[in-house]
């Protein structure tokens, strides 16, 4: 491997031990052209650890002028961007939601779970987006009943968020995980009846295909 992809993943492993300032610098070493994009945004990321809101706006807005749109890194910058000029004018909420953010990255999991769920019912602006990773990451911790409280309070509070369809997915997915079979497949179905252009239609039909068939054949 060459020096400045070593030096990548020896950043990385800086990051993931909470050593944010020796990852920044060790990203700083990073001089070759095919690396150079990945190590900038990595100290953009570091920035929107720390709370510098402004900075690592900056700093995206620059790269994304000089990454190609077909470059797989483009996304990651486009997201980030998006985030931090929706969220920014709230700085305290958002440095708890980057807060968890590194809490995921560094494999905790359970914190960042906490911190997001705390979010999604403080009635700020970031609390839908934080529900919604927070619902999906308690399914991954294997915790459904917290993920169902979570997403059934933002599916009660915002009926109108423009990522139901997303909310939906989730809570029948941790239905299902609980067993609740019926309920799955009445989420799912509400996918199909009310969001035709959802990116979860294709999974949900599947899904609810499939617990159809299910059912039916505990009925005979």
């Amino acid at each position: 491997m060459q020096r400045d992809g070593v030096l990548i993943k020896l950043g990385d492993v800086y990051l993931k031990k909470n050593l944010l300032s020796e990852a920044d610098k060790t990203y700083a070493m990073v001089t070759r052209k095919e690396y150079a994009p990945l190590a900038s945004f990595k100290r953009a990321e570091i920035m929107y650890f720390k709370g510098q809101f402004k900075e690592a706006l900056n700093n995206i807005d620059a790269l994304q002028k000089s990454v190609s749109i077909q470059d797989g890194l483009y996304n990651d910058i486009l997201e980030r961007k998006q985030l931090l000029e929706s969220f920014v004018q709230d700085s305290k909420s958002l440095q708890q939601f980057s807060q968890a953010e590194l809490l995921i990255y560094q494999q905790k999991k359970s914190e960042a779970a906490e911190i997001l769920s705390l979010l999604a019912r403080s009635g700020k602006k970031i609390s839908t987006i934080a529900g919604r990773m927070g619902g999906k990451l308690y399914l991954d911790l294997d915790q459904p009943e917290e993920s169902r409280n979570l997403l059934q309070y933002l599916r009660e509070k915002y009926p109108d968020d423009i990522h139901g369809d997303e909310i939906l997915f989730y809570l029948a997915r941790t239905e299902e995980y609980l067993g609740e079979h019926n309920r799955a497949l009445d989420l799912y179905t509400e996918i199909l009846t009310k969001y035709s252009t959802s990116l979860y239609l294709s999974a949900a039909r599947e899904q609810a295909r499939r617990i159809t068939k299910q059912l039916n054949k505990e009925e005979i």
